[in-house]
């Protein structure tokens, strides 16, 4: 029996690798090692990725007016980021089996964050995040032939969204001021 590899065989999909180092087109997404998208057997569905553009919930600390009506406004605080979509598996017939354990690895349940990076529009943003649920309908076209429609949810605690191109600025120290006469 020939031996079968997946372009993620040997890989370490749970790896916290660079922000966006393995994505190369639009559409794409990168959490942690494993690479979603166009040009790999794990394509996002029509509908897209939820919560990735919208504002996320928030608290806030308005204080109702006692005797008015309305409130007084307070600070804001955003709240954790929920970020689901659909991926669907489709891989070649012979790629299958590890197709599927490579997402098995990669949405493993773990305590830490691990990078979840997008690219839409030429942008690279990421996020620090966790896997909150995997579903996997263990249906025929799974059970036959590696193919399904799984739901993911990824949860940010941090749910701002950062660019993944360094920056950086240098100064040089500040020259000392001549001393003032008369002293």
């Amino acid at each position: 029996m020939a031996e079968t590899t997946t372009p993620y065989a040997g890989n370490d999909l749970t790896a916290d690798l660079a922000p966006g180092s393995l994505i190369t087109q639009d559409g794409q997404i990168q959490w942690a090692g494993l690479l979603i998208g166009p040009g790999t057997p794990f394509n996002v569905d029509r509908t897209g990725l939820q919560g990735w553009e919208d504002l996320p919930e928030y608290d806030s600390s308005d204080a109702d007016r006692p005797t008015s009506h309305g409130a007084w406004p307070g600070s804001r605080y955003a709240k954790p980021r929920k970020i689901s979509g659909t991926v669907v598996l489709m891989p070649d017939q012979d790629a299958a089996t590890g197709a599927v354990r490579a997402l098995r690895q990669a949405l493993a349940l773990l305590d830490e964050e691990r990078w979840l990076t997008v690219r839409l529009h030429g942008e690279l943003l990421a996020v620090r995040a966790r896997i909150a649920q995997r579903v996997v309908p263990a249906d025929q076209g799974f059970a036959t032939q590696g193919s399904s429609k799984m739901s993911i949810q990824w949860l940010a605690s941090d749910p701002r969204r950062y660019g993944v191109n360094e920056q950086s600025a240098s100064t040089t120290p500040r020259s000392p001021s001549p001393a003032s006469p008369g002293r």
